[in-house]
């Protein structure tokens, strides 16, 4: 269950490893979001969290796109154990916590967002302020898949 409130988001740690960007509300900002996500933490030596950070940032930018249809902030930071990642848009008002519970029609091409999100963050939540919103998430070591083991693999 996210966690909607009025307090301040977790913002990225202050780290030298900690950026932000602003998308635009257009049908390619979830790719540049994937983009901006993935040569980050390249950079910062923390891929193990690449692709369920890419994914779930793919997912919270595609909701700004879709429902808030306004300019989008993005921030993230790791600290080497977590990433925090924070999506900002310009409409007020906290996303239903139900959203994510929902069922969705077998074949419906949308409406899993939350869900997916829900499931593998370790925490998410949503913040109001005077601007608008912004959904945050976690990734952390919990989230992420394991290391690939050295040598060949099994037969």
């Amino acid at each position: 269950m996210p966690a909607s409130t009025k307090h301040p988001t977790p913002v990225p740690p202050d780290t030298p490893e900690t950026v932000a960007t602003k998308l635009p509300a257009e049908r390619d900002s979830p790719y540049q979001a994937r983009c901006f996500v993935t040569e980050h933490l390249q950079a910062w030596g923390c891929t193990r969290f690449e692709e369920i950070t890419a994914l779930l940032m793919s997912e919270v930018v595609t909701n700004g796109v879709i429902h808030a249809a306004t300019p989008l902030g993005v921030a993230m930071g790791c600290d080497g154990e977590t990433v925090v990642v924070a999506v900002t848009d310009g409409v007020h008002g906290g996303i239903d916590a139900a959203s994510a519970h929902r069922e969705t029609c077998r074949g419906a091409p949308s409406g899993r967002g939350l869900r997916i999100v829900e499931l593998l963050a370790e925490r998410w939540g949503v913040t109001e302020h005077d601007t608008g919103k912004t959904i945050w998430f976690e990734v952390s070591e919990c989230c992420s898949p394991p290391a690939p083991a050295a040598g060949p693999p099994p037969r």
